[in-house]
C-alpha cells in the first residue's frame, strides 16, 4: 500500500503540470472548478502508487497515466483520495484493500 499527503496552498503548478502529465491528465485538470486541487489528486495518485510498487516517484514512472478522479490503476492496484479539511491524501492499494468510506478525517489527522 502507498499513501501520499500533499497540503491545499498557493503554488505554480502549470509547470510540473506540462512536464509530468498526460494529454488527458492536463486537459481533466483544466476542467476542474480547482485546478490546484485537481493538480495535487493526480501527483498524490502518482506518489502513492511509486510507493505501493515500492520503486518511488520516478521509478514509478511520473508519466504514468492516473485515473482521473481515482480508480484502477492496473490490474490489481486502485487509487482513491480522502478529503481532508487543506489537503489532498491519495491511498493506493490493491484491489480488494479498502479504506473505510466512514473514515473520520479527525482520526487521520491524529
Amino acid at each position: 500500500m502507498g499513501v501520499d499527503l500533499e497540503e491545499i496552498r498557493g503554488r505554480e503548478v502549470t509547470g510540473l503540470a506540462e512536464r509530468w502529465f498526460g494529454v488527458r491528465e492536463l486537459e481533466w485538470m483544466r476542467q476542474q472548478d480547482d485546478e490546484l486541487v485537481a493538480f495535487l489528486q493526480l501527483w498524490t495518485a502518482k506518489e502513492a502508487v511509486g510507493k505501493a510498487l515500492g520503486v518511488g516517484l520516478r521509478g514509478a514512472g511520473l508519466r504514468r497515466e492516473m485515473p482521473l478522479g481515482g480508480g484502477e490503476v492496473e490490474p490489481g492496484l486502485v487509487v482513491t483520495h480522502l478529503s481532508l479539511p487543506g489537503a489532498v491524501l491519495a491511498v493506493a492499494a490493491p484491489v480488494g484493500v479498502g479504506v473505510s468510506p466512514t473514515l473520520d478525517p479527525a482520526c487521520v489527522r491524529g
